[in-house]
């Protein structure tokens, strides 16, 4: 694989290993065990990629491993050969960097995705489209290829609320639970605590309308675009440096400045995505905002998006039960807005 591939991978997330010919591949892939292995099948030197993948399923532990074969040639019987030597995928060179990462995820995602089809099929269908849909967006955030899908975003943002609405958000929910791209899991139960919440808040007099939930939805999908280009942070298996937090804040400043290039978006949907990380008290980025300055949306963005993360397993941490997030948000004062964090917790401590 080229280095320029393994840029491209690795500014969408993943921590990607590159080795310059066949056996220098296997024996990377023998010491470091990886989740998945791309392999070309012209290389450098004599072992090429059927004599590497060839090697790599001789041995146990990677017998499982899921392979994809790159190469420019298209004829069936390379094709052939690849798929009898237990390859999982083949891809035909010049590569579309959405088409290869949506390959990736469902290889790696298989079994729980596989779980996906027990499913009511317009759940399943709102599973995938979600997934498709992330993938585009930041795909179209990555190359700044062809338009911003902002139809397909409203498609799955109206699905989303139906899901609510319907009492199913549970099952995707329960459904997501084991998937690893902590990006789609976490925008997607963010967009459905947004819906839950306003919901909620209808009930105490804070009126939102249809279109207004559908953008609050919208900054709840929207709200971690900036990540495209510091997601490789997340995949770290050790804790986070300073300085790497200090690059995870910009994922704020690069969210708005994407979101700022679609004139079709309402400013509820910018709003989350630029003050989900401020603070009632001033304290928090990227511009110190407070009270209520930060706006309802916002200060709601806010306390769904750090509950989200703390009941959820990151590589740095382990989650926390519902009862504990709740309790250690109240504990950081100054923090949150009070009353909106006790209506949340309504919400949730409710459910259990």
């Amino acid at each position: 694989l080229t280095n320029y591939l393994g840029l491209k991978l690795g500014k969408v997330g993943y921590e990607v290993l590159v080795a310059e010919n066949g056996q220098r591949g296997f024996e990377e892939a023998i010491e470091k065990e990886p989740d998945i292995i791309l392999l070309d099948i012209n290389m450098p030197g004599k072992v090429d990629g059927f004599e590497t993948l060839k090697r790599v399923r001789s041995q146990n532990k990677l017998d499982q491993v899921p392979v994809i074969m790159l190469t420019v040639q298209n004829d069936r019987g390379s094709i052939s050969q690849a798929l009898s030597m237990k390859a999982n995928d083949y891809i035909i060179k010049p590569l579309k960097m959405g088409l290869l990462i949506n390959r990736m995820e469902k290889l790696l995602n298989k079994n729980v995705e596989d779980k996906w089809k027990n499913l009511d099929p317009a759940l399943l269908e709102l599973l995938n489209l979600t997934q498709e849909t992330l993938l585009k967006t930041f795909q179209w955030a990555l190359e700044k290829d062809g338009d911003f899908p902002l139809e397909d975003i409203k498609h799955v943002c109206r699905n989303i609320i139906k899901a609510v609405e319907d009492n199913k958000i549970q099952l995707i929910f329960d459904a997501i639970k084991n998937h690893n791209n902590e990006i789609f899991v976490h925008a997607l139960k963010v967009t459905a605590y947004m819906v839950i919440f306003a919901r909620k808040l209808n009930e105490e007099k804070i009126r939102f309308s249809e279109d207004h939930i559908l953008d609050l939805a919208m900054g709840g999908l929207l709200h971690d675009l900036g990540m495209v280009d510091v997601q490789f942070i997340i995949k770290k298996a050790d804790s986070l440096l300073e300085r790497d937090k200090n690059q995870m804040k910009n994922h704020v400043n690069l969210t708005i400045t994407l979101l700022k290039e679609i004139p079709e978006l309402n400013q509820t949907v910018i709003d989350i995505a630029e003050r989900h990380h401020e603070k009632f008290d001033g304290s928090g980025y990227p511009n110190r905002h407070t009270g209520g300055n930060i706006g309802i949306p916002a200060l709601m963005a806010g306390i769904v998006d750090v509950y989200e993360a703390l009941t959820s397993n990151r590589r740095h941490r382990k989650k926390i039960s519902p009862e504990e997030a709740i309790e250690t948000m109240r504990s950081w004062t100054g923090h949150f807005d009070e009353v909106l964090l006790e209506i949340f917790s309504e919400i949730i401590l409710k459910k259990k």
